[in-house]
C-alpha cells in the first residue's frame, strides 16, 4: 500500500533499492537454511530462483550445476543489461521508449532513474551479494562485481518467447531457454482451474474458433491500472478480444 501511494514517477527509485536488498530479505535466509540439508543429501543440480543471487551462490559452494527458473517474463534482466543512458524504461515504468524519446522531461527523468538503479546495484547490491557469499563459506577471493553475474552466467528458464527478449543477447544465448506460458492448458496447467467462471471462460473462448486469435491480457501484482491507460489499452486493442487476467 505504501508504494502504491508513492508518486508514480518514484516507483522506480523505491524500487531499484527493494530489488537490491530483496535477496538479503528472501534468498540470503532461504539458503543459510537449505546449506545444511543440501551438503547432506548431495543433489547433483540444483534449481534456484533466478531473481535471487544466493541460490547460485548455494550451487557454488556446493560445486554443482544451476539452473534459474523464471516465474516472469525476465524484464529485470532486460533493465540491467542496457546502458543507463539507453531509452529502456527503468523497472517499474509504464512508460515506453517512443513516449520517453518523445519528451525531455521524460527522457531526463528516465537517465537518472537508471543511473539511480545502476550505482544501487554497484553499492547495496554489490555489498548484499558478497555479504550473502561470504556467510555462506565463499572467500573474499571470489567477490563478484555484478549482482547477477553468476546468474547471467548459467542456464536459465523463463516464462517468455524470444520476440519478447529482442536485443538482449544474454537471454537469448544458448544459456537461456523461452518456455513461453508455463501453466498453459495445452501443457495440463490448470490456472483456469482456479477460477469460478471456468466453464465460462472455456465457452467464451470456443465462441471464437479456432481462426479467431483471442489477446491474453495480465499485468501480475506491480501495475495499478488508472482510467486514462486502461481506457488507451482499450482502444489500442480495437475489436480484438481480450480475456483480462
Amino acid at each position: 500500500k505504501f508504494i502504491m501511494s508513492l508518486p508514480y514517477e518514484a516507483t522506480p527509485f523505491l524500487l531499484n533499492v527493494l530489488l537490491s536488498v530483496f535477496d538479503v530479505i528472501v534468498g540470503g535466509p532461504l539458503a543459510l537454511a537449505a546449506l545444511p540439508e543440501l551438503l547432506r543429501t548431495k543433489p547433483q543440480v540444483l534449481c534456484v530462483v533466478n531473481i535471487l543471487p544466493s541460490g547460485y551462490a548455494l550451487a557454488e559452494v556446493l560445486g554443482i550445476p544451476v539452473v534459474g527458473l523464471g516465474f516472469a517474463s525476465p524484464w529485470l534482466f532486460n533493465n540491467i543489461l542496457e546502458t543507463p543512458w539507453s531509452l529502456e524504461p527503468p523497472v517499474g515504468s509504464w512508460y515506453t521508449r517512443d513516449e520517453i524519446a518523445g519528451s525531455v522531461p521524460l527522457l531526463i527523468w528516465n537517465i537518472v532513474a537508471r543511473l539511480h538503479g545502476f550505482v544501487v546495484r554497484s553499492s547495496l547490491g554489490f555489498l548484499v551479494n558478497n555479504v550473502i557469499r561470504h556467510r555462506l563459506g565463499l572467500g573474499l577471493s571470489r567477490l563478484q562485481f555484478s549482482q547477477y553475474e553468476s546468474v547471467l552466467a548459467n542456464p536459465m528458464v523463463v516464462p517468455s518467447l524470444p520476440e519478447l527478449t529482442a536485443g538482449y543477447p544474454p537471454l537469448t544465448s544458448g544459456y537461456a531457454v523461452m518456455a513461453g506460458m508455463y501453466d498453459h492448458p495445452m501443457l495440463a496447467g490448470t490456472s483456469l482451474g482456479k477460477s469460478a467462471q471456468r466453464d465460462e471462460i472455456i465457452a467464451w473462448l470456443d465462441s471464437f474458433g479456432e481462426q479467431t486469435p483471442v489477446l491474453y491480457c495480465a499485468f501480475g501484482s506491480e501495475a495499478v491500472l488508472d482510467l486514462v491507460r486502461a481506457e488507451k489499452l482499450l482502444a489500442a486493442f480495437g475489436d480484438i478480444p481480450v480475456l483480462w487476467a
